[in-house]
C-alpha cells in the first residue's frame, strides 16, 4: 500500500502526533471519507504545497483552522432520542498534558482533521440542515450496553474472523487433480501448516500417490495428529527465531525435490511464519548467524517487507529457491496471507515466487538499522553473489501462486456478522502497518470523534482493521530490560491510554494464529474502565507502555485474550465498539 501522508491540518499538531496523523490520513482515505484540502499559501506559515512543511511564517502555526474554513463538530447528547445535539465550537477537548496550554492531543488533530473533510454525496444528502456536520444515525445510550454484552460481540466477531480463514473452509476447492503418470509431492512451512495439509490429505483421492513434509510452528499440530497415519509427514520447530529443527527441515525438502520430472505435481503449503521456519543459511553462514540477524530485525521495529527482503537473500530455500529447486515440475503454491497487501513474495519470504528485491536492497536496510552481518554475507551482498531468482526466470515457467485466504476476507466475514446484529460497520484497512501504540492512539481519536461528534462515522458503529504493526525495543543494554507482550497488546495500551477512560467505546485486538508475539494469549480487551481498574489496582499503563510490558498490564488486569493456536494466520485482528 503507498504511504500516504494526512493533509496541512494534521501538520499543525504537536510532533509527537505525527506519526498518528499519517496513520489516520491512510485509513480515512482507504474508507473513502475524503482528503483534507492543501491550505493556502501565506496561511499560518505553511507554504501552498501541501508538505506540511514551515515556510517563513510564524514559528508556532496555530492548530485552529481559518474561520471561513472551520465547521463547528457536534456534541450529541447521548441517551436524548435527539440525532443532533447542540454545536460546539473547537473540538480540542483534551489537551496535551506533556507541553503547555495550546498543544494539541491526538484528539485535536482529528478533530480538525474531520471539520476538513469534504462530505460525500450521500452525507450531504443525509445532513439535517439545521447542523452541516451530523451524521445521522440511531441513537443508543451507552446504559443500554452492558460490558459482558460488548465484550462477547467483540469476541463473536473475531472468532468469525478466525473461521473463515481456517485452511479446511476453503482450501480443497484450490486443489488441482492428480498428475497422470506422475507423483505428487507436498511441501510447506508455516503456522497454519498443519491444518493445511491435514484438509489436503482430506481431501485427496486415496488411491493417488501422496507424499512430504511440512513443518510447522511447536504447539501447532492438529488435535490427534500423532495418533493416525499420514502420507504426508508434519514436524515442528521454532518461531519467530529459528531453530536447527527448522533448519533440518529445510534440507530434508531440498532432499526431497531431487528427481522430479515434469510428469510430477509439488503443492506448497505456505503462511505466516514461514519464514523462520525454513532456516536454511546461505554457505558461510551459520545458523546462529541466522538467528542474530532475525533477533535484530524483529526487534528493529523495520515493516515485515524488509525484514523478508533480507531474510530472501540470506536463505538457500527462500525468495524463490525452492520453486527453482522443483524445476521441472508443476508448482502451486496455496497461500494464506499474513502480510499487508498479500504480496506472495511477501508471505513467508515467498519460497516458491520471484524475488522482485535485490541484495543491494537488503544491504541498505541491515545498515539503516545497524545490524551487523559476517563478512563473507556482506562481500556477497555486495558483490551480488546471493541474488534471488527475479521475475521471468524460467525455473518460474511452471510455477502458480494462489492467495487462499487473506485479511481482508476475515474482516468482511466479522464485518457481515456484525451487520446482522444490527451494527453500522466501517473498515478502515486490511494493510496498516505503524508502530502499534500510535497506531492505537489513532483509532482511539477516531472511535472518540465518532461518539463525540458522529464523524467520521455516526454511533453506534463498529471500526474494523487489520495489517501488521511493530514495537520498536531498545537496543540491548539501554534502560530497562522490554516486558512482555506482542504488538496486538501493545495497540491496545496506546489505545487507552489516548481514550482515558471515554464512556461507550470498547476494543479488542489480537492475532489470528491466537500467539501475540511470543506469549500465549491472541491479544487483549479495552474497556470503558480499564484505566480506572488499572488505578484501583495500582498498576500504571503509562508505564507499562514504556517498558513495552503490555502483557503485563492486561494480565493484571485479567483482561488477555487467550484462545489456544488457531491453526490460521491472517494477520492482526481489531475492532473498536462506539455506541
Amino acid at each position: 500500500m503507498p504511504r500516504v501522508s494526512l493533509s496541512w491540518s494534521s501538520q499543525l499538531c504537536c510532533p509527537r502526533s505525527a506519526g498518528s496523523a499519517r496513520v489516520l490520513g491512510r485509513a480515512l482515505r482507504v474508507v473513502g471519507v475524503g482528503r483534507v484540502p492543501p491550505r493556502p499559501t501565506g496561511v499560518g506559515g505553511v507554504s501552498s504545497g501541501g508538505s506540511g512543511r514551515a515556510g517563513a511564517g510564524p514559528a508556532r502555526a496555530s492548530h485552529r483552522a481559518p474561520a471561513a474554513a472551520r465547521v463547528p463538530p457536534v456534541w450529541r447528547q447521548r441517551g436524548s432520542g435527539n440525532n443532533i445535539g447542540r454545536a460546539k465550537g473547537c473540538g480540542c477537548y483534551r489537551r496535551c498534558r506533556a507541553g503547555p496550554p495550546g498543544d494539541c492531543h491526538l484528539c485535536v488533530p482529528l478533530c480538525h482533521a474531520l471539520a476538513f473533510l469534504p462530505a460525500t454525496p450521500l452525507q450531504r444528502a443525509a445532513r439535517p440542515a439545521a447542523s452541516p456536520c451530523a451524521l445521522p444515525g440511531p441513537e443508543v445510550a451507552v446504559s443500554d450496553w452492558t460490558d459482558a454484552g460488548a465484550r462477547a460481540l467483540l469476541r463473536e466477531l473475531y472468532d468469525e474472523a478466525v473461521r473463515v480463514a481456517r485452511p479446511e473452509a476453503m482450501l480443497a476447492a484450490h486443489l488441482p487433480a492428480p498428475p497422470e503418470g506422475g507423483r505428487t509431492l507436498v511441501l510447506g512451512a508455516g503456522k497454519a501448516g498443519g491444518a493445511m495439509v491435514a484438509a489436503l490429505e482430506a481431501a485427496w483421492p486415496a488411491d493417488a500417490p501422496l507424499s512430504g513434509l511440512v513443518v510447522t510452528r511447536y504447539g501447532h499440530m492438529p488435535p490427534g495428529w500423532a495418533e493416525r497415519p499420514h502420507r504426508v509427514e508434519l514436524v515442528e520447530a521454532a518461531h519467530p527465531v529459528p531453530d536447527a529443527a527448522g533448519q533440518r527441515a529445510a534440507e530434508r525438502m531440498l532432499a526431497l525435490t531431487r528427481g522430479l520430472t515434469e510428469r510430477d505435481l509439488v503443492i506448497c503449503l505456505i503462511s505466516g511464519g514461514g519464514s523462520a521456519l525454513l532456516s536454511l543459511p546461505m554457505p558461510g553462514l551459520t545458523l546462529a548467524d541466522k538467528q542474530a540477524v532475525n533477533r535484530a530485525l524483529l526487534a528493529s521495529g523495520a515493516p515485515i517487507g524488509a525484514m523478508n527482503t533480507v531474510r530472501k537473500h540470506l536463505s538457500a530455500i527462500k525468495g524463490g529457491r525452492l520453486a527453482a529447486a522443483c524445476a521441472p515440475a508443476r508448482v502451486l503454491s496455496l497461500l494464506i496471507s499474513d502480510v499487508p497487501g498479500d504480496e506472495p513474495s511477501v508471505i513467508a519470504s515467498g519460497p516458491t515466487v520471484p524475488d522482485p528485491g535485490t541484495c543491494a536492497e537488503a544491504l541498505a536496510l541491515l545498515e539503516r538499522h545497524g545490524i551487523a552481518l559476517p563478512a563473507v554475507a556482506l562481500e556477497a551482498l555486495r558483490s551480488g553473489a546471493w541474488e534471488t531468482p527475479k521475475p521471468g526466470d524460467v525455473c518460474f515457467a511452471r510455477a502458480e501462486a494462489r492467495v487462499i485466504a487473506a485479511p481482508r476476507q476475515s474482516l468482511e466475514a466479522a464485518a457481515a456478522l456484525a451487520r446482522q446484529r444490527g451494527l453500522a460497520v466501517h473498515v478502515l484497512s486490511d494493510e496498516i502497518e505503524g508502530e502499534s501504540s500510535e497506531v492505537g492512539r489513532v483509532h482511539a481519536a477516531l472511535a472518540r470523534a465518532c461518539r463525540r461528534h458522529g464523524q467520521p462515522f455516526a454511533s453506534p458503529c463498529l471500526i474494523l482493521s487489520g495489517g501488521e504493526t511493530t514495537v520498536t525495543l531498545p537496543p540491548p543494554g539501554r534502560g530497562q530490560a522490554p516486558g512482555r507482550g506482542g504488538r496486538a497488546t501493545e495497540f491496545l495500551l496506546g489505545a487507552a491510554l489516548a481514550l482515558q477512560g471515554e464512556p461507550g467505546i470498547w476494543a479488542l485486538a489480537g492475532d489470528t494464529d491466537g500467539i501475540d508475539g511470543v506469549e500465549d494469549n491472541a491479544g487483549a480487551w479495552v474497556t470503558p474502565d480499564t484505566l480506572a481498574r488499572a488505578a484501583a489496582a495500582g498498576v500504571s499503563a503509562a508505564e507499562h507502555l514504556q517498558r513495552h510490558d503490555a502483557y503485563g498490564f492486561f494480565g493484571a488486569l485479567g483482561d488477555l485474550l487467550v484462545t489456544g493456536p488457531t491453526m490460521t494466520n491472517v494477520n492482526d485482528f481489531r475492532a473498536l465498539l462506539v455506541v
